[in-house]
């Protein structure tokens, strides 16, 4: 072997021996995969990450970001660098040496591919929970104007918001397989505000942005709850999105020049199932008596308590 031979194959061997960033790559990925593994874990159990949560995973999600675009950097340098060596070596007729780069270059891209199959599991199962905690945010959307939409109802007939302009409109969205809205049914108290209302000029509304949800179901919730306003069908979510509709029931009440005047619970019975409540704020009714006799809203904005809306 010519001394020329010779260095070559050191440097080829100081290659093979895996770097820093390969282990350091290595570890992060295992720790990011445990990482997502617990937060599964949590949510399987329904303890999932809650609102404020959200910035952490952000955070989380750069990170990882910056690591997946580190080690495909580190790895195109290390490559580049094998096949330059290769390349000389060749040139050198270094049979063995050849040989083995050929091995490590293989080795060395296969474990890079796995590695970043890897981070890219972990980089989904951010995004996942990221997306998840967004749609579980509430936004006041107080004093912003309702934005339009025209939708099908359950009656079979088309309904535009413009239709109802000048008029003060209750949106209510609704599930009827949520156990919340179906005890404010029972109570029947959605039915006799929308009566009660109705005489002062008012419109009610449901709306139904489940994605598994049908036309059937929304028929059969009205025949059953006996009501007098259609349930509108919003099955891609796109005006539950519009509004940042979240739950069910979740109420937004339009004033007569098209802003929004209030959005949240219907009242706060629900708060706490487990405490027998001596008084009971009711949101909706004292937001539309105020607006009816031409008042300002004084609560223009709670947390919603329901189910969260199944979004496709």
């Amino acid at each position: 072997m010519t001394m020329r031979q010779s260095i070559i194959a050191l440097m080829a061997a100081t290659l093979m021996t895996p770097g820093v960033w390969a282990e350091e790559a290595s570890k992060n990925s295992r720790a990011n995969e445990n990482r997502v593994k617990v937060v599964d874990r949590r949510r399987a159990s329904n303890r999932g990450p809650g609102r404020n949560e959200a910035g952490d995973y952000q955070r989380r999600l750069a990170d990882l970001e910056g690591r997946l675009k580190q080690l495909r950097s580190d790895h195109e340098t290390l490559v580049h660098t094998l096949r330059e060596i290769h390349a000389i070596a060749d040139r050198e007729q270094a049979g063995e040496t050849v040989a083995s780069l050929n091995a490590l270059i293989e080795e060395q891209t296969k474990e890079y591919q796995s590695r970043v199959q890897s981070m890219e599991r972990g980089l989904g199962r951010y995004r996942s929970i990221v997306r998840r905690i967004e749609d579980r945010k509430v936004v006041n959307r107080a004093g912003r104007k309702a934005p339009k939409f025209r939708l099908n109802g359950s009656d079979g007939k088309t309904v535009r918001l413009a239709d109802h302009a000048g008029k003060i409109v209750v949106l209510e969205w609704v599930n009827p397989e949520c156990p919340i809205a179906k005890q404010y049914y029972d109570r029947k108290i959605p039915q006799k505000l929308a009566r009660k209302y109705q005489e002062e000029g008012v419109v009610w509304l449901g709306i139904n942005s489940g994605r598994d949800q049908t036309a059937e179901q929304n028929r059969k919730f009205v025949e059953t709850f006996d009501l007098d306003y259609p349930i509108l069908e919003d099955p891609a979510g796109a005006i539950a999105r519009l509004y940042g509709a979240k739950s069910t029931p979740h109420v937004f009440i339009i004033d007569r020049q098209g802003t929004i005047a209030y959005n949240g619970a219907v009242d706060d019975s629900t708060r706490s199932p487990r405490a027998k409540k001596k008084t009971i704020t009711h949101f909706v009714e004292d937001a539309l008596s105020a607006l009816v006799a031409g008042k300002t809203v004084k609560v223009p904005f709670t947390q919603p308590v329901g189910t969260p809306i199944a979004y496709r």
